[in-house]
Parts: C-alpha cells; structure tokens; sequence
C-alpha cells in the first residue's frame, strides 16, 4: 500500500516509506513532513508498528487503528498521544471467519453490493470528485487491474 500512495500521487500524499526497510520510518515521516509529522496514520500492522505510528504523529494528529497484521494487544503510549493532543480510535473490520460467514450468505441470497460507478486507476481524481459531491448511493470502485 504505501508503495501505491508514492507511485500514484493520490492528493494529501506525495511520499512512501517502506516500513521492512526502515523499521524506524517514524524518523522519515518527520523529516519527510519537515518536522510536522502525520495529520493522519492508519495502522494495519498491529502490535509491531503501533509505537512508530504513535511516533509519526503530528501535533493533533489522529492514529486509526484498522487491523493486526503482526497480532493484538500492542501498547500504544498514552504519553506519545497526551504529548501531541493527538487521538487514537479504531476501526473493527471483523475477521476472516466473520468475512467467510457474509460471504457465503450473501452467495446464499443472491446478493450483490451496490455500484455506483467503476472508475480506471487513472481517473482516481474522478471518482474522489464523485465522492466528494455525495450524490450517490452505492460503491465507488477503482479498477486496479
């Protein structure tokens, strides 16, 4: 993922920093955002990337904690936070087995997410036009391939 936001340029993000290679990438965000650090982090690494997202904070930044990839019950500093007035929340995606299970009701049912619209990668900016506008009722898809 963070090699996408760097290759694609997608608005907010002009750099990617590879977390295997820099196990410290707290240091690069820093210096990348000329000190000011990351308004935003979202965190699917887990237990082992939770200090360096906390690190990689800017002044009122917001870490979102989405999943765990390296397992539960990480710590997040409460001094890291309480230091930047930053926020922490998270975002429950359910786990695999919860996914199995939808899934196959929704193949039982004959059921279909809606589709707003399929967008090429290209036109990215399109489709974030579109959502921005918040005129429309089903999903809004990039096509990657």
């Amino acid at each position: 993922m963070r090699a996408a936001i760097a290759r694609y340029r997608a608005p907010g993000a002009r750099d990617g920093i590879n977390y295997k290679a820099q196990p410290e990438w707290a240091k690069s965000v820093l210096q990348l955002t000329r000190g000011h650090g990351a308004d935003l982090v979202v965190d699917v690494g887990g237990k082992a990337t939770l200090a360096q997202s906390v690190d990689s904070l800017a002044d009122g930044g917001t870490l979102s904690v989405v999943g765990g990839l390296t397992g539960y019950d990480g710590d997040i500093s409460a001094w890291g936070l309480l230091k930047k007035a930053a926020t922490a929340q998270t975002i429950f995606v359910g786990s695999r087995a919860d996914y199995l299970r939808m899934l196959a009701f929704m193949r039982a049912h004959r059921l279909h997410p809606l589709i707003e619209k399929v967008f090429p990668l290209e036109a990215y900016q399109d489709a974030l036009e579109l959502m921005a506008e918040g005129q429309f009722t089903g999903k809004i898809v990039l096509d990657l391939s």
